[in-house]
């Protein structure tokens, strides 16, 4: 299982170079890339991890794109915030939004030649804009690179990654009869037709898309990255569940890789059925929805591994000082208790130190990973169900959250032992 961290504070550099080795990868968002390049690329090198660059092509189309323009403080005039305006000029796309009053993009937009242009100007950020901009980004960081042990990439040794793979530019769609639908695999084809490299399409839908269908309508992709706008794997129903379960398989059937963009625990499990990769949003989000508004990172988090869950720093020292939830404490997780010398109320350190807790995290993570490939689909879900009769419900007086989505993630999974039995044969 393939397991990736979505790039977005540039202080968050430190923790992925030190920890690269325990993950697959990194997205970078290309508006963080267009925007802040420097330090984006400056970040890339130090890291030295392979990458994707998600376009972020979907904005264009939303709704409340009004939400991302701004009037210009001298003129009064629309525009875009900055980091949009400068993607959107990396796109070729300033002047089309300036005549358009910034609306929306349609499906009607689409010319061959608008899409043309868009897949060639998405192809050369992703190729070359990290390339042609390496020097410049290297020479204003020489001294950081100096003093952390990279003093080989401002003697101009080493470095120079591409990314694993390009990313057409890609759009929401409701349905498999959505006009938006037609407009990816357009652009999905013109990108494969302008570059010779590995092209995986971003596929941004909901849960009722998630049908055999679907990967029919991307017949020749032998991978896709997939972000389901209305599944929270914490709240969501058991019946959406089941619809990403039957997906993964159904992909598997048809030797389809697919990683989710946004996963949690129940994404790890689903590697027992054919998930190939899960990937967290800015260290630790399992869950982004389509209109949210893009910003800075979260605050500090503490994930609790026993019930898979991220907890407000505070409230994770209260609830594992409570008898009751004291065996919550991961004490197996040797890396994580070195952080806080075994004891809760050294938990409050994470909160002053990002850093700790974004440790915390990925080794924790790495724990989830390991267990998982050496268990059973039937011995974890067994354990799911320990953990709900055991902890549920959380003493409101320290938490109101519910943990019932161990319950829904075993129903969801429990029909599905004997396929990873078959799976295993």
């Amino acid at each position: 299982m393939n397991f990736f961290i979505r790039f977005g504070v540039h202080r968050d550099r430190e923790v992925i170079k030190e920890l690269r080795g325990l993950i697959s990868g990194i997205f970078i968002p290309a508006h963080i890339l267009s925007y802040s390049s420097n330090p984006t690329i400056m970040a890339a090198e130090y890291i030295n991890k392979g990458y994707y660059i998600d376009p972020m092509t979907y904005i264009y189309a939303l709704n409340n794109i009004a939400d991302y323009v701004v009037p210009d403080k001298k003129t009064g005039e629309s525009k875009f915030k900055p980091s949009i305006a400068k993607l959107t000029t990396d796109y070729g796309l300033s002047s089309h939004f300036t005549n358009s009053a910034y609306a929306a993009l349609r499906p009607a937009d689409f010319t061959d030649d608008f899409i043309d242009s868009f897949c060639e100007k998405n192809i050369i950020l992703q190729t070359q804009k990290m390339e042609s901009e390496r020097g410049r980004a290297i020479k204003k960081y020489e001294k950081f690179l100096i003093k952390n042990g990279a003093e080989h990439l401002v003697k101009g040794e080493g470095g120079g990654l591409k990314p694993i793979a390009i990313i057409p530019p890609y759009f929401y769609f409701n349905d498999l009869a959505d006009e938006w639908l037609g407009i990816n695999k357009k652009l999905l084809a013109k990108t494969k037709e302008k570059t010779a490299g590995k092209v995986i399409p971003i596929i941004s839908t909901n849960s009722h898309s998630l049908t055999e269908g679907l990967i029919k309508e991307y017949t020749g992709c032998d991978e896709i990255f997939i972000w389901i706008d209305d599944i929270n794997e914490k709240t969501a129903d058991i019946n959406k569940l089941k619809k990403l379960v039957s997906f993964v398989k159904i992909a598997k059937e048809r030797d389809v890789k697919v990683t989710n963009l946004y996963g949690s625990y129940f994404s790890l499990l689903l590697g027992k059925l054919g998930m190939t990769g899960v990937c967290n949003g800015i260290f630790y989000g399992e869950v982004k929805a389509r209109v949210s508004k893009i910003g800075g990172g979260p605050p500090s988090r503490y994930y609790i591994r026993g019930i898979h869950e991220f907890f407000a720093i505070p409230t994770a020292i209260a609830l594992l000082r409570d008898m009751r939830y004291a065996s919550l404490l991961d004490i197996e997780c040797k890396k994580s208790m070195a952080l806080i010398q075994s004891d809760p109320d050294n938990i409050i350190a994470l909160e002053v130190d990002h850093s700790k807790a974004q440790r915390h995290f990925i080794y924790t993570r790495e724990m989830e990973l390991n267990t998982i490939e050496q268990t059973s689909l039937a011995d974890l879900i067994a354990n799911l169900t320990a953990a709900h009769q055991k902890y549920s419900p959380l003493d409101e007086e320290i938490v109101k959250k519910n943990i019932d989505y161990l319950e829904r993630w075993n129903k969801a999974l429990e029909a599905e032992i004997e396929v990873e039995q078959d799976l295993q044969a």
